[in-house]
């Protein structure tokens, strides 16, 4: 067998204002092919990414040969420049052109988006297949991807991570392996159909670990047992593209049964759509949110969900901070403010220097305005994170950091950057979180839960401000949305589309 890897991955916000350039992926993968196999051999890729460890191991134990075409990813943040894109497609494209492979396995995201192009990995698929012909093109796509018809119509089989947090991206690839292994030499033909209910979920309620998409995926799971089935993905969608084909959806692939392929996609799509209700979620306000931690013991973390970096947030947001100030809170840690300014200024200062200035809210005028700090320098490195802290084949790149103290708040000052939910990076200053009353955290409550577990004794998310606002209708203004769509519109009746 001989097959040919490669991967774009990119969850692109369309409201956020910072466009996602060459210069944003080569600080996580912009890997051509002399470098691939070497860089991703063994790498799980927990947290999602744009890895491919487990065609690269699965290939590699299988004494498969590999032809590496281009990998490249960055963390969410606004559209992919086209310019970027052209160059990423080129190279893949390029790598597929006179060489003759079994199979073509990917991982894409699904929720790209690319300056004046519709459907990025739409696009990306179709010119695959013009390039391969009827070659087999199989990949793995995020639990939140944006499925497309005509991703469907260009690949021959789409996996969706099974996981939120996304912990089996690598699972899923070994599983794409398997099937390329069985339509190559057992004669599988897979036939996928799509079912997607007018419907957008925010991020926060689409743990895989919890209901009401715990209960969803269970389901899925049973489908799977069914005579024929090979795969059925459930997938939430990313509320925050603006493209047509937004939102929850399911794909189902059977081997040539395409009937029961149709049937269990609208199955699940009637699933999504009749737990509507429980996706939306109740925020209570700083005050609410102060009173409960103040009233028990331990430490609380107060997550700012509306400024989520692995969602497209600016990571420089500071409307739970600013409020914690101007209440004068004391004893918290915040984790983390992306702000490149005050962290040169701090390592410029060194550690025990004093560092003044604005912090944070730099971005754009959508996440809160920048406060006014007077701080000390506790802590500096410019040392690699895990993105999972079980994980140690997979770091993340968020240039330097800083830990400064402004009047008893402790605030992680990153130059880059950086998907906190992922990683405890007080443990990797060697703080104990138990020391902070309040921790002010960015991203997703739940990814959280599985950082830092029983350390903190609840997990608030309290009203803030940005573009990954769990209200829906506070991301931005749609224009290319399907409508009608819930809960943004009213009186929205079920249709499959």
């Amino acid at each position: 067998m001989k097959i040919a890897i490669g991967s774009f991955v990119h969850e692109s916000h369309s409201f956020s204002q910072s466009l996602t350039t060459k210069e944003l992926m080569e600080i996580v993968a912009y890997d051509g092919p002399d470098v691939i196999i070497d860089k991703h051999r063994g790498v799980r890729g927990q947290g999602g990414g744009a890895y491919v460890g487990g065609y690269v191991d699965y290939a590699e134990s299988h004494g498969w040969e590999m032809v590496p075409l281009f990998v490249a990813g960055a963390y969410p943040c606004g559209p992919v420049t086209y310019d970027t894109y052209a160059d990423i497609k080129k190279k893949i494209i390029d790598g597929l052109k006179d060489v003759i492979v079994d199979g073509v396995v990917l991982h894409l995201h699904g929720a790209a988006v690319v300056q004046d192009i519709d459907d990025a990995e739409g696009d990306l698929l179709e010119a695959i297949r013009e390039t391969v012909g009827d070659t087999p093109v199989l990949t793995i796509m995020d639990l939140h991807a944006n499925v497309s018809e005509k991703m469907i119509a260009n690949a021959d089989a789409i996996f969706g991570y099974d996981t939120y947090p996304h912990v089996d991206p690598y699972e899923r690839q070994q599983e794409v392996c398997e099937l390329l292994d069985k339509m190559v030499n057992e004669g599988v033909r897979p036939v996928m159909y799509r079912a997607q209910p007018p419907q957008i979920i925010c991020a926060m309620t689409t743990s895989t670990e919890v209901s009401p998409m715990k209960d969803i995926m269970e389901k899925a799971f049973d489908f799977e047992k069914e005579e024929g089935v090979i795969n059925v993905s459930a997938f939430a969608g990313y509320y925050g593209s603006d493209k047509p084909h937004t939102g929850a959806s399911a794909v189902v692939i059977t081997d040539n049964d395409p009937a029961k392929a149709e049937r269990i996609a609208k199955a699940m799509a009637d699933e999504f759509w009749s737990r509507r209700q429980e996706f939306i979620p109740t925020l209570p306000t700083l005050d609410e949110a102060l009173e409960i931690a103040m009233s028990n013991d331990g430490t609380f973390g107060f997550v700012d969900e509306c400024d989520d970096p692995l969602g497209g947030g600016a990571a420089d947001g500071t409307g739970i901070l600013a409020g914690l100030i101007e209440r004068g809170v004391k004893s918290v840690g915040v984790s983390t403010i992306k702000d490149p300014e005050i962290v040169n200024a701090a390592w410029e200062v060194g550690v025990g220097g004093t560092v003044t200035g604005l912090l944070g809210g730099k971005t754009d005028k959508l996440h809160g305005e920048p406060v006014e700090i007077n701080a000390k320098v506790l802590m500096l490195t410019d040392k690699e994170v895990p993105m999972m802290d079980e994980d140690a084949s997979t770091t993340q790149n968020v240039g330097k950091i800083a830990l400064i103290d402004n009047d008893g708040i402790q605030i992680i000052v990153t130059e880059y950057t950086c998907p906190t939910e992922l990683t405890n990076l007080f443990a990797h200053f060697g703080i104990d979180v138990s020391q902070y009353k309040i921790l002010i955290l960015k991203g997703s409550s739940e990814g959280y839960k599985a950082t830092y577990g029983d350390k903190l004794a609840e997990y608030i998310v309290p009203e803030s401000a940005g573009i990954t606002n769990p209200d829906v209708t506070k991301v931005g203004e749609f224009k290319y949305l399907r409508r009608p769509i819930f809960p943004i519109d009213e009186n929205v009746e079920m249709r499959y589309e």
